[in-house]
């Protein structure tokens, strides 16, 4: 693996290379606000292609100062890009990532050659309720009641103990899984290395949340003409984009099954399987 700190307009990102093959690919994590966890989804891919991660502005080893808007996210991929100066690539991500990927394919569509989503929602906007109440269902009444208590500490600018912290954060991201119950213990093995900034995440949220509004993304997503390829967990807990994949015309969607929001900690080899399609998809329109 190559480690490199990559400057870009006001922030530095810190980035990782594995893999050789024919196709380049860039996978963007989850968030916003967190860092890279896409080891595991680059080392299905590694013989086929030169696979590239990194933590996005703000985030986990990455600088980054206010404000946050989606479109130097943006701008730093294309960033990147020119950095390791690829002519296209596969952009790829996990939910938040995902929109990444699709945006930045929007405004630069002729950098892109393919696209692969992992667990992509609609605009957060769109899904909120409806992911709380089935976060809620797979709570026990105390741990709903926990997790309620520091949710309302949070919002108010309240003070919470590390402790607690933890603990909230245990909380959701159980129930990230198909059952929650064998979530792993992330006391001892963390989902993310680095604490979530969440000045990050609110920003990036709230300015996601303008484009849809603001935006007719269904008509957008009809320019792109690369082919893509999107995973969901079937037991996630947050939606699938169908209404926006399907806007695509080059797009299909692979439900994993056994899986929830973090599908290659449950069922690494059906994620293998259908992620590699999009290389394989990509490779043979090449050589046509």
């Amino acid at each position: 693996m190559r480690e490199e700190a990559v400057p870009v307009r006001g922030a530095t990102l810190w980035a990782a290379t594995t893999g050789k093959g024919s196709e380049a690919v860039v996978l963007c994590h989850g968030g916003p606000g967190l860092s890279d966890n896409l080891e595991p989804v680059a080392s299905m891919i590694e013989d086929l292609a030169e696979v590239h991660r990194f933590d996005q502005r703000g985030g986990g080893r990455s600088t980054g100062s206010p404000p946050f808007v989606v479109n130097d996210f943006i701008e730093d991929l294309e960033a990147l890009r020119v950095h390791w100066q690829h002519d296209s690539w596969i952009v790829g991500g996990h939910s938040w990532g995902g929109w990444l990927a699709l945006l930045y394919a929007i405004a630069h569509p002729d950098r892109v050659s393919g696209l692969s989503g992992i667990g992509v929602p609609p605009p957060p906007s769109a899904f909120h309720d409806k992911y709380r109440s089935e976060r809620a269902r797979r709570l026990h009444d105390d741990e709903l009641a926990f997790l309620d208590e520091i949710s309302a500490k949070r919002r108010n600018g309240e003070v919470v103990s590390p402790e607690d912290e933890r603990r909230w954060l245990h909380l959701l991201w159980k129930t990230e899984f198909a059952d929650p119950e064998k979530a792993p213990d992330f006391d001892r093995v963390p989902l993310f290395a680095f604490p979530a900034n969440q000045e990050v995440n609110r920003s990036v949220v709230k300015d996601l949340n303008h484009i849809a509004a603001t935006r007719d993304l269904s008509a957008e997503f009809r320019t792109i003409i690369a082919p893509a390829l999107f995973l969901h967990g079937r037991s996630d807990p947050r939606p699938a984009a169908i209404e926006l994949i399907e806007a695509m015309p080059d797009s299909s969607l692979v439900l994993i099954p056994g899986a929830g929001h973090l599908p290659w900690l449950e069922n690494y080899s059906a994620v293998r399987d259908a992620i590699r399609q999009i290389l394989w998809r990509v490779g043979s329109i090449r050589h046509i």
